[in-house]
């Protein structure tokens, strides 16, 4: 005789404040239309800043010592956007709609853009010291943005914990990057 019984939708709880369980489409698309709509974004400046500058500044600066393998940016760079379109499809379903729904998406879709624009930027004016300003701004954006969602929606914030190491990370590699290159 068997002890095992069959799973039931009330075992299988996900969250949804309607308590339904299907993907819903509405939301899916608007996450992954904003993360297209930013990676489209990133390709235009980077196609503009790579006419009118000349990429060989960043390559001619000093380096730190502890800069990550070539890999491991791709790697952060193609889960970046995925990570993003389902921390804001969680946060359209997932959180009731109200000032935190709003405050969720609104940290989420500002840390996207200035994570988008901080390459050409900081290229583009050719001035270490904006990527240090950039990546402490988007270090508070994304720390606000997982406080606030360790009420929420606490997967969202644990799947947000390895970006915002990277970001601190980066911002020690940034503001070292310019230490290195005074007056570059």
């Amino acid at each position: 005789m068997s002890t095992e019984r069959k799973l039931t939708p009330d075992d299988l709880d996900d969250g949804f404040p309607s308590g339904i369980m299907e993907i819903q489409s509405r939301p899916l698309a608007a996450a992954v239309a904003i993360c297209v709509a930013m990676m489209l974004l990133g390709s235009l400046l980077g196609a503009m800043v790579g006419r009118d500058v000349e990429v060989g500044w960043y390559e001619a600066l000093t380096k730190p010592d502890f800069e990550a393998p070539w890999q491991v940016f791709l790697l952060v760079s193609v889960l970046y956007y995925p990570l993003f379109a389902l921390v804001l499809y969680r946060g359209l379903t997932r959180i009731p709609q109200d000032a935190p729904r709003r405050q969720v998406v609104g940290l989420a879709v500002a840390a996207l853009l200035l994570n988008t624009i901080w390459n050409p930027v900081v290229i583009g004016l050719r001035d270490p010291f904006v990527g240090v300003v950039g990546t402490a701004v988007l270090l508070i954006l994304v720390l606000v943005l997982v406080l606030k969602l360790v009420r929420r929606d606490r997967v969202s914030a644990f799947l947000l914990v390895p970006y915002l190491l990277w970001v601190v990370y980066d911002l020690v590699w940034s503001w070292e990057l310019w230490r290195l290159n005074p007056g570059a």
